[in-house]
């Protein structure tokens, strides 16, 4: 579900990519070789090895692409996940409302820091970043609805 959340705030441009996984890897990999500077393979390697299951290969290629491209607001919702991931819920916070401040109209960021926050044990304010998802998509899921009800419920608590 992370993954397909992080595919979904990019754009969801890697789903279309043709052949398996590893071997795209590798091709990006071969590539990066000879252009080791090139933020669009960076940032593509990365979404893959995400969704292959490498967090911590997706976060060194993630963190070499923010000292390429310092002011990609995109890195910094991908390094929040990756934070998200690996248990940084300081780091995810902060970088993912770096995200949502810059992309105030992305649903899939703020149900990201919601989360981020959610584990942060700041319930209030997850609920919060569920209804500006919700105020962003046409037909929210009714998971959302439910997910903005518990973290009330939580606050409340």
């Amino acid at each position: 579900m992370r993954r397909f959340l992080l595919l979904l705030a990019l754009g969801g441009g890697v789903v279309c990519a043709h052949g398996p996984l590893h071997e795209q890897i590798l091709i990006l990999s071969a590539e990066l070789e000879a252009q080791p500077d090139d933020p669009d393979r960076l940032a593509r390697r990365g979404d893959l090895y995400l969704i292959h299951g490498l967090v911590a290969e997706a976060r060194a290629d993630w963190e070499r692409l923010a000292g390429l491209s310092p002011n990609d607001i995109t890195n910094e919702f991908r390094l929040g996940q990756v934070a998200l991931e690996l248990g940084g819920t300081n780091e995810a916070v902060r970088r993912l409302e770096r995200f949502v401040t810059a992309r105030p109209d992305s649903p899939t960021g703020h149900r990201v820091l919601a989360r981020a926050l959610r584990m942060s044990g700041r319930p209030r304010e997850a609920a919060a970043q569920v209804a500006a998802a919700i105020a962003g998509i046409a037909d929210a899921p009714p998971e959302a609805w439910l997910e903005q009800a518990r973290d009330l419920v939580a606050a409340q608590a």
